[in-house]
Parts: C-alpha cells; structure tokens; sequence
C-alpha cells in the first residue's frame, strides 16, 4: 500500500494523527492562498479554518481516480473563498489586491514603493499566472507542487511560468516608463 493510499485511509477513519499531520503539513500554504485573495489576517484564518474542517467533513467523498489529495483540498478551500467573496460582493465592500509586503512599515520609502508597483503588475496578470509566479517566488512552492495544485502537468506550468515572468517583465517595464516620465 503506497503513502497515498495509506493517509487517505486512516483520513477516511478519522485517525486524529494523521488529521493533525495533514493540517501542519498545508495549514500555511492554504493560508497564503486564502490570504493573497482577502489581504485580511482575520478572513483569512476563518477561512483557512472552515476549509479544514470542511475537509474533515468530506473526506468520505474523496475519490483518489478524480485527482490528487491537494487539489481536492484546493477545491473545497476555493469553495469556501468564493462563499466569502460572495457574502463580501453583497456586502459592497471593495476587494483590492494587498500583498503582505506593502503593510510592512519596517521598509524604507524606496523599497515600499517598489512593493507597491509590484503589487499593481501582479494585479494586472491573470489570476493563474499570478498565483504561479506567488507560489513559485514568494512561498518556494515547487513546480511540481504547483502542478499539483492545478492538476496540470509539470510541463504546462513551466509554460504558465514562462508566459507569466514575460507578461510582468512587460508590464514592469511600461510601469517604470509611466514612473520616469
């Protein structure tokens, strides 16, 4: 019996171990996903929170033939993001996209500023691209990982990852003529 199949049994039986493993092992990289779309620390634990115990809740559910463990984890946490970005779109607030980064005030002038237009470029790509470039640059996430996470093979992602430095290569470059001039 190979790892997989082994963890997603004792899952299955509800084996606390293996729930508590499964949680260390994802908790802040599915925090980070969640966080990197509601920029709020708050929503963000709540969030990560119910996708857990969403996943405690369906584990029965999961079938290994439809995909990998962590895109169904990553299915029910986009679930749970897009029911929080439902109940926020009703509620007329205005999303924005706020990395980290840019609420540091430990860095200097020069250097928040080059997060801000960093963070106006990565908002300018696709959602894919920049989850891809995120995962790969800030949180050291693996091609294959991110593979994983989109059920896509290793080679399609390098192809997303190529189009992705060359779309915001293109972007920063026109953002600084905007600065310059």
């Amino acid at each position: 019996m190979t790892d997989d199949i082994l963890e997603i049994n004792l899952l299955k039986a509800h084996h606390a171990d293996c729930w508590a493993n499964f949680y260390k092992s994802r908790h802040l990289a599915v925090w980070r996903f969640v966080h990197r779309r509601v920029g709020c620390r708050q929503s963000s634990d709540d969030i990560t929170a119910e996708s857990f115990l969403g996943a405690i809740k369906a584990i029965n559910t999961y079938q290994p033939r439809h995909g990998s463990l962590e895109r169904w984890l990553y299915g029910i946490v986009r679930r749970k993001l897009a029911d929080y970005l439902r109940e926020k779109y009703r509620e007329h607030e205005p999303l924005t996209f706020t990395p980290e980064s840019i609420t540091r005030p430990e860095l200097p002038t020069d250097m928040q500023e080059q997060a801000q237009q960093v963070a106006s470029v990565l908002g300018n790509l696709s959602p894919v691209e920049r989850d891809v470039l995120i995962w790969m640059y800030q949180d050291r996430v693996s091609v294959r990982e991110i593979a994983a996470r989109l059920n896509r093979t290793e080679k399609a992602v390098s192809n997303v990852l190529y189009r992705a430095r060359q779309s915001f290569r293109e972007h920063y470059a026109s953002s600084q003529l905007l600065i310059r001039s």
